[in-house]
Parts: C-alpha cells; structure tokens; sequence
C-alpha cells in the first residue's frame, strides 16, 4: 500500500510540475564521487525497464560524453529478447524510489547482471548483485529537475 500511494503521489506532482530525472546525470553523479567506483559502469551497457506509472525518467538526454550506456525497454518480454541476443552476461539497471520529503527524494539505485540462461531457467530469475547504493535527490524548481545531492548508503551485499 505504501509504494502505491508513493507512486500516485509521484505522478500527480510529476504531472503538475512536469518534472525530469535524468538517469545519465544521476549514475554519472553516483559513481564518479568515489573513482574507484567508476568501474562498475565504465564501459557498459545498462539495460532500464521503464517503469509504467513513472514518465519523469529520462533516458534519451545525452549533452555530454559518457562511458556508459543506458538501454531503455518497455516491459519485462523486451529484455527477455535482449537477453537472448546476447552471449554474456547483460547489466540491469534500476531505480527504486524509498521516501519522499520536502523537495527531496531518496532513492536506491541497483545494478545486477544476468544471462539469459540464468533468468529463463529455474523457477525464478537470478541474478548476480553488482552494486547498490541510496541517494538522496534534491527537486531544482527552475530547471524542474531532480537534481543529484549525496550519496547516503553504498551496500557491499544485495538486500531482500
């Protein structure tokens, strides 16, 4: 019940303030505070589900040079597709929102890898966990973007 009224709450104000998320800017932000991260996405592909209920993420905005790449899908069959185009282990890229403040958002961003033989056998899709870490986003009303802030938590292990 509480992620539903988050989400009805983030798409009545996203609707009404039009505001963006760019996901480029925030992972960029996220990993390049520490140099030492930068691996973690230097050079990859980051496969995105877009979330249904949630417009505000932008995933097409590249001013800038960067050494990721943000692939972004419809549903949960397009990755299985990409998935099985692929030969090695492919990046999941994903946004969880947690609280919402005054002006401000906290969210977890998760990468995880997978392939497809991993996720299409079994009884459930496994995946390996790559990295995982809280942030806290403030909203820029000027510009009506979500603007990274800090980082609060970097998880050495995945939490269930």
């Amino acid at each position: 019940m509480k992620n539903f009224i988050l989400l009805l709450f983030l798409f009545l104000f996203s609707s009404v303030n039009a505001q963006e998320l760019n996901l480029y800017s925030l992972i960029n932000k996220s990993y390049s505070t520490n140099k030492g991260d930068y691996s973690t996405i230097n050079n990859k592909k980051l496969i995105f589900i877009k979330p249904k209920n949630i417009s505000f993420f932008k995933t097409d905005y590249i001013k800038e040079k960067y050494s990721f790449e943000i692939i972004s899908l419809k549903n949960e069959d397009d990755f299985k597709n990409f998935l099985k185009s692929r030969n090695d282990n492919t990046f999941l890229f994903d946004v969880i929102i947690d609280n919402i403040y005054e002006n401000s958002l906290v969210v977890t961003l998760k990468i995880m890898s997978t392939n497809y033989k991993m996720y299409s056998e079994g009884s459930f899709p496994f995946f390996i966990f790559e990295d995982e870490r809280k942030v806290l986003l403030k909203y820029n009303s000027k510009s009506k973007k979500w603007i990274f802030s800090k980082i609060i938590e970097i998880s050495d292990e995945p939490n269930t």
